[in-house]
Parts: structure tokens; C-alpha cells; sequence
């Protein structure tokens, strides 16, 4: 069973899901930017118990080295840096070491903001892929392909993302029809 847990009081935006005893404790947070908010990053790591972090915008690029991501080196880091200089952007995720994890190669798209992973803890694996897309990009039919290779797997996906496609509807769950309508 998942319980949704959102929490107010920290100064990343959160959605978190805790499992029972014997499942991973995951979280989504959008960042915008982790360096002017290292405290509290390293607050959500070595405080909250997470075993699986996923964060868009982290506004990282190649000068920031993963270790001071993770200063005590509990986590596997698994980054996509910043690629453009528009500023926002980059994903990343963090696995506590207590699992295996396994960076995926994504196929044809190394443009896209996408990091993909493959975790096995208590003898069970899963996929977790994080993505971001800026409200001006045009990359959604490349993510929709992306994706669709990267869900050709047995056992579960969890996907995370900030694709900011503010013609959805999320009431009604209803969309354009074509990728390339997302705006």
C-alpha cells in the first residue's frame, strides 16, 4: 500500500511516497537549484531516511562534482548535468548505498534532461527514470520515445518528471492527442 506524504516545511517542493517495512522510501523534489541549498539538501539525505531521491531542476553542471552531492557518501549519485546555458534543468538520483544501482544508457537522445536507473534492493529490481523539460522546449516526442524504450522492462517503473505541460488537463486527466502538442 503507498501512502503520500507532502511535507510544508521544507524549501524544496516535495511529493514523497513511503512504503511499509521490506519497500524503498522514495521522493521527488524540484529544486531549483541544489548549491544555494545545500543545507537543506543534506537535511533530505542523512535526516528524511530516503532510500531513493529524485530531483529535477537541480541547476548542476560539470564544475559541481557529484561528491558534494553526497559529502558522506552514502548515496550512489546518478547525474545529468546541465547541457544548455538558458539556466533551470538537470536531473538527478540518488540511491542509498544499502541497494545496488545501475546507470542505463538512454538511446539516441543524450540531449534530453533524463537520468535512468536501475535499482535492486531485497532481491527485486525496479527502474526509476526522472525527467525534466523547460516550458519552452520542444523535446516531448523525444522523451514519449525515450520513455517507451526505457518501459520495455519486467518489473516495476516508477517515473518522475517536470515536464511543465500546462495544456493538460489533470482534473479531467485529458491531453492533446500528439506529443508534439504538448505545450
Amino acid at each position: 500500500m503507498l501512502r503520500l506524504h507532502y511535507t510544508s516545511q521544507s524549501p524544496f517542493s516535495t511529493d514523497s511516497v513511503a512504503l511499509t517495512d521490506g519497500f524503498l522510501k522514495w521522493t521527488l523534489i524540484n529544486a531549483r537549484s541544489v548549491c544555494n541549498k545545500l543545507n537543506e539538501f543534506y537535511h533530505l539525505l542523512y535526516g528524511c531516511s530516503f532510500d531513493v531521491i529524485l530531483v529535477t531542476e537541480t541547476w548542476l553542471t560539470s564544475k559541481f562534482p557529484d561528491s558534494l552531492l553526497d559529502p558522506d557518501n552514502k548515496f550512489t549519485v546518478f547525474c545529468h548535468d546541465l547541457q544548455h546555458q538558458r539556466g533551470g534543468g538537470g536531473v538527478c538520483v540518488l540511491v542509498s548505498r544499502r541497494c545496488t544501482a545501475v546507470d542505463v544508457t538512454l538511446s539516441n537522445n543524450c540531449d534530453l534532461e533524463m537520468c535512468c536507473v536501475d535499482i535492486n534492493c531485497f532481491d527485486k529490481t525496479c527502474r526509476a527514470v526522472v525527467v525534466y523539460r523547460a516550458p519552452d522546449d520542444n523535446s516531448m516526442p523525444g522523451i514519449v520515445d525515450q520513455l517507451s524504450s526505457l518501459l520495455d522492462v519486467k518489473g516495476p517503473c516508477i517515473i518522475a518528471d517536470d515536464v511543465n505541460c500546462s495544456n493538460i488537463n489533470w482534473v479531467s486527466l485529458e491531453g492533446p492527442s500528439e506529443p508534439t502538442q504538448y505545450t
